[in-house]
């Protein structure tokens, strides 16, 4: 059975974001060279915020304005220091004593907390074929990089501060669904980054309020990038899709981040792909074939309800 049109446009738009999330880890490395890691979160929020303001107040299915009662206020605060202000420091400071390659494959166990997050919390049913996938990728994501060992390639601080980023980003990408039943994705998209800005900025202030001096013409490119494509557009994007697909099948989309991160990161520090690599890529294209598979996704009674969040009969439709 084919996966319906607003199925397919959710799909295509995870597979979007997570393109411009694989570059997201070398690109970071490269930005971490003049700014500190608080100073890049707080900047891509910010930037990110403001860029999607005039979103915070679309409803699509009228001309008048959203309005944000006190719950979806209070759970976008939440969502942004869960999801953004918590996890983007931790990541960006385990970048910093670790490598961009380690970093893409811890992002590899996103997925696998997403998934069980989401059979929890969200009532998704997992079939066997689910977990298979979910398992050949893990495989994959960890083969792309050479079979890498926490505290081999990289140091067992970051090694620990990437991985609690993994488990707050996972945590987000499940409870950022309840959000959608008050608002759209698209102002769902521009709330979470402004609480993830308010959750930041006193953690800036606290921390020296650092500001560059100056700033290369390659910082202001990679800060760009991060803003606009890795923080705004990426999570709009996001919000899009979950609002249309099941949450452990958009979990899957995110292996693409490993493939695509290892390649990228040898364009900062150049070195020749193994043939581990190439096997690894193999496996994950193959458990992204087993997971878009609808006869092997059909979801249960109390997946598509909650699947239904955002749909027609919700202001996120």
């Amino acid at each position: 059975m084919k996966l319906p049109l607003r199925e397919y446009k959710g799909v295509l738009a995870l597979v979007i974001a997570n393109f411009i999330w694989s570059g997201t880890f070398p690109v970071t490395a490269l930005a971490l060279r003049q700014v500190t890691p608080i100073f890049l979160s707080l900047v891509r929020l910010a930037a990110g915020a403001l860029l999607l303001t005039p979103l915070l107040f679309y409803r699509r299915t009228s001309w008048d304005l959203l309005v944000w009662r006190w719950q979806p206020v209070l759970w976008a605060l939440l969502l942004g220091i869960l999801g953004f202000t918590i996890p983007m420091y931790l990541e960006i400071q385990g970048l910093a004593l670790s490598n961009p390659a380690l970093a893409a494959i811890f992002i590899a166990l996103e997925p696998v907390f997403t998934v069980l997050m989401s059979a929890l919390w969200l009532r998704e049913s997992l079939p066997k074929m689910r977990w298979l996938a979910v398992g050949m990728a893990v495989v994959g994501a960890w083969a792309t990089a050479g079979f890498p060992r926490p505290g081999n390639t990289g140091h067992w601080t970051g090694d620990v501060l990437l991985l609690g980023a993994v488990l707050c980003y996972a945590a987000y990408n499940v409870t950022s669904k309840y959000l959608l039943y008050w608002v759209t994705p698209e102002a769902a998209a521009a709330g979470t980054l402004w609480g993830g800005l308010v959750g930041t900025l006193p953690m800036w202030w606290w921390m020296g309020h650092w500001l560059p001096q100056t700033l290369s013409t390659l910082s202001w490119g990679t800060l760009a990038y991060l803003s606009v494509l890795g923080t705004a557009g990426a999570y709009l994007l996001w919000m899009f899709a979950v609002a249309r697909v099941p949450m452990s099948l958009a979990a899957l989309f995110l292996y693409v981040q490993p493939v695509l991160g290892v390649i990228l990161s040898e364009w900062v520090v150049p070195a020749p792909l193994k043939v581990s690599y190439y096997v690894g890529a193999s496996l994950i294209l193959a458990a992204l074939y087993l997971g878009r598979q609808r006869s092997l996704l059909m979801p249960s009674d109390s997946e598509s309800r909650t699947s239904a969040v955002g749909h027609s009969d919700s202001p996120g439709a």
